[in-house]
């Protein structure tokens, strides 16, 4: 659950979401953190309009896209009718006709010899 209690970001608190996190060097938390986790303040930073994080495909989380996109709509005096993609089983969805295409067009019994016995 997202819990940022300030700014625009504060319609994404207790929202769901999931992603995968890359970062390397060290953090340093200032007074404007929000935790995307409950008792971690390390995971992100939002002031006002701005917010960032480590959670890499976070948009990809139909309830925050969802909710970003009816409050930015909102913002602009419009009214949001459509529904957000579920980013993530389209993404799936891709995938696994990519998967089909290789599959159709390689010799996957000769890829798997490779891979269980080597080249040699």
């Amino acid at each position: 659950k997202i819990i940022c209690d300030s700014g625009f970001f504060r319609i994404l608190n207790n929202s769901d979401f999931y992603g995968y996190e890359i970062h390397m060097g060290k953090t340093v938390v200032h007074e404007n953190s929000f935790a995307l986790k409950e008792n971690d303040i390390s995971d992100g930073a939002c002031q006002g309009n701005v917010a960032g994080t480590y959670i890499h495909g976070i948009f990809d989380s139909q309830d925050v896209a969802e909710k970003l996109l009816r409050k930015l709509f909102q913002q602009k005096g419009l009214v949001f009718q459509g529904k957000s993609v579920d980013r993530k089983a389209y993404k799936e969805t891709q995938y696994n006709l990519l998967a089909d295409k290789v599959r159709q067009n390689m010799d996957m019994n000769r890829i798997y010899q490779i891979i269980g016995e080597g080249t040699g």
